[in-house]
């Protein structure tokens, strides 16, 4: 059983939920702009729909990538050789005409409400009139819902084989005139409305952040909501510079060496959630379980906009509108419908003794009765009955309600459980801060990392000592000096061919481990230094040995992880064990993190067929421009040493064979357009 504070940790995209917690934290808490985009009469938007792709048929040439196959389903495109750097404007918050103005586009005529902003100490304006409901924050920030009970709590959008037109035309008649193409949010659910530049690039921020745009739609084929991150830049360039091909960014790919100049992110495959809400009648007295919102008018004369559950409500709220936001009460009365909305009238309310809870479980039915059994074998009668398309038995639902004894009043019922998904994180150490006044800024020389090996020969690189080639295959400086004849470690020389001692080679012995990862320097050398629940500190490699680059890192430095993995039976690297890893995710976030045993001293002793790494499949490889969100800038600490600049980066998207998904953003400038500083971004939690 969950609590209502738990729930979230149920939802199918807990890996990315920190990130956009900011969007998605309730419908007065959303950013709007301060003025539409080419607003006045100018041509009809301009619009490309893409819809998730099909995995295509991959080329039959593959790519050795962290212990698996990468394939491309197409060639690469042609480069242009040059890419514009445009420059966003600083936010500026919405005056009350301009937030007025945005109202009357979204054909609100209301009272003008405020709210609590996203940025502390400011105020949002926020319009409705009953039904749709529009939050203004800032320049080029808002969010709009049609209907805010519908919205109340969604899930995911609804996918139409019309949305391009559907949307196309929502736009187009709410005043929005900027050119565009519309892809499906593979993430979040709905469509993703990108800006697409003068020059007709496709502009986006971090694959985790608010997109630039965002609409759902209702299972009408109607817009349900619409979330608005906009760009504000000047459309004239700053300049117009030389980037790199999408063959040498894919090269860039493969090189796991250099992390940096990268933005890796990608979460587990999931399927959209089913869900069936209870319909209430209308003109009937009723009591109802919701949590209360209220916002005070802009005209102290002018009552608050009271809600329950995204419910308009009327009637008797006295006192209801200084309750603590989201106080759960539970209330006596009517559904009324009046001018096409429909309203909860109040006869009386109390703040509820219950909670709102989240079971688990199998629903069955036993005579007239629909009882939820859940885990911990408790049945609970549900009130009232269920939909009638809603098949019994019906295993792994997840219904949200209130429990009143052995009464369970639901609000909801969905397959969450079984949707899938969860896992989400993402890699590299972020953007090179630019460098645009035309002289060059050295970069420091890249210290390479020994390749691990269990015999053979090794041939000597710059920066390689006696130590480290040891020490990353296994032996002492002393056993390697023997090996090779050498009294003097100081006889190395760069191109110098050492000989690896042979060695018995017993199996790895896989299993899931749980720990923490965090980067750090062993011998001069960058890695991941992943430690056990129980304290046993690793050095991380890949399945062949490789060690693992920064990039590597699964969600943040101190997230909990599962691996698969093996302790490599016959290497060390410094003072530690080698751990060869074929796979991870986020502990606990479905897909087995966190279902198998914890490292003990009697692992399994051998890997199963399912340990084999999924391939992957790059399916789309475009030149898109790149900035990280500045929606995010105003509460970060780091804020100054974001980027400024709208730059090209090369995206390249897809999936592995298991389903998850992968989208990786390259900087396509030339380097010596770069700084060694690497710039803040948004990264997956």
């Amino acid at each position: 059983m969950f609590k209502k504070q738990n729930l979230v940790s149920m939802l199918v995209f807990i890996g990315a939920i920190v990130v956009l917690f900011f969007a998605l934290s309730g419908v007065f808490h959303s950013p709007a702009p301060k003025t539409i985009p080419a607003a006045s009469k100018t041509p009809a938007p301009t619009q490309i729909q893409e819809n998730s792709p099909i995995p295509p048929t991959p080329t039959i040439e593959s790519y050795d990538f962290r212990g698996t196959k990468l394939y491309l389903a197409q060639p690469l495109p042609n480069s242009p050789a040059n890419a514009n750097v445009y420059l966003l404007k600083k936010d500026q918050p919405a005056t009350f005409d301009e937030a007025r103005a945005l109202a009357q586009q979204f054909g609100i005529q209301s009272p003008v409400y405020k709210a609590p902003g996203q940025i502390p100490n400011t105020t949002d304006f926020v319009f409705t009139d009953g039904k749709q409901m529009l939050s203004v924050h800032s320049n080029f920030y808002f969010n709009y819902t049609s209907d805010t009970a519908r919205n109340n709590n969604n899930l995911n959008g609804i996918q139409n084989p019309n949305a391009d037109a559907i949307i196309t035309e929502f736009l187009k008649s709410h005043g929005f005139y900027f050119s565009f193409k519309i892809i499906t949010d593979e993430l979040r659910g709905g469509y993703v409305v990108q800006q697409l530049a003068p020059d007709g690039v496709p502009m986006q921020y971090e694959f985790y952040s608010v997109p630039v745009m965002q609409i759902m739609l209702d299972e009408k084929g109607q817009v349900l909501s619409v979330t608005a991150s906009l760009m504000d830049y000047d459309r004239t360039p700053i300049g117009t510079f030389g980037i790199i091909s999408a063959e040498e960014a894919f090269q860039k790919i493969l090189d796991d060496t250099v992390p940096a100049g990268k933005i890796e992110s990608g979460h587990s495959a999931s399927k959209p959630i089913k869900e069936w809400r209870r319909v209430y009648p209308t003109n009937t007295t009723i009591s109802v379980y919701g949590y209360a919102s209220s916002i005070p008018a802009l005209d102290t004369g002018t009552p608050s906009f009271v809600q329950i559950d995204g419910n308009t409500a009327t009637g008797n709220l006295k006192g209801m509108d200084t309750l603590k936001p989201n106080t759960f009460i539970e209330a006596t009365g009517q559904f009324i419908v009046e001018n096409g909305i429909q309203e909860f009238k109040v006869e009386s309310w109390k703040v509820s003794k219950e909670l709102e809870d989240g079971l688990a479980g199998t629903l069955h039915r036993d005579g007239a009765k629909v009882i939820l059994s859940t885990a911990d074998q408790s049945d609970f009668t549900l009130v009232p009955d269920v939909p009638a398309d809603l098949p019994m038995p019906y295993q792994n639902a997840f219904v949200i309600g209130t429990k009143t004894g052995n009464t369970f009043d639901w609000k909801t019922i969905d397959d969450r459980m079984t949707a899938g998904g969860g896992g989400g994180g993402g890699g590299g150490l972020g953007f090179y801060q630019l460098n645009l006044s035309g002289t060059p800024v050295p970069f420091p020389t890249a210290t390479p990392i020994p390749t691990l090996s269990s015999e053979g020969n090794y041939v000597v690189q710059a920066g390689d000592t006696i130590n480290s080639i040891a020490s990353a295959n296994g032996f002492t400086a002393e056993e390697l000096m023997k090996a090779n004849d050498m009294s003097d470690p100081s006889q190395l020389t760069v191109g110098q061919t050492i000989i690896i001692p042979t060695a018995a080679t017993p199996e790895p012995q896989w299993q899931v481990y749980i720990g923490t990862q965090k980067i750090t320097q062993i011998n001069g050398q960058t890695v991941i230094l992943f430690t056990t629940e129980d304290g046993k500190p690793y050095v991380l490699a890949g399945p062949a040995g490789n060690l693992a680059a920064a990039e590597s890192l699964i969600g943040r430095e101190g997230d909990k992880v599962s691996l698969e993995a093996a302790v490599s039976p016959d290497k060390s690297f410094g003072d530690y064990h080698i751990l060869l890893c074929v796979g991870g995710e986020l502990a606990g976030q479905g897909g087995g993190g966190g279902a198998g045993p914890v490292a003990t001293s009697e692992p399994n002793t051998a890997a199963p067929e399912t340990n084999t790494p999924p391939t992957l499949t790059i399916e789309k490889v475009e030149l898109v421009y790149f900035v990280s969100n500045p929606l995010y800038q105003a509460n970060d600490p780091s804020a100054s040493r974001r980027s400024p600049y709208i730059q090209p980066a090369w995206h390249f998207s897809g999936h592995y064979s298991n389903g998850d998904a992968f989208d990786i953003l390259i900087q396509a400038l030339e380097q010596k357009f770069l700084s060694p500083e690497i710039a803040p971004y948004i990264q997956g939690g």
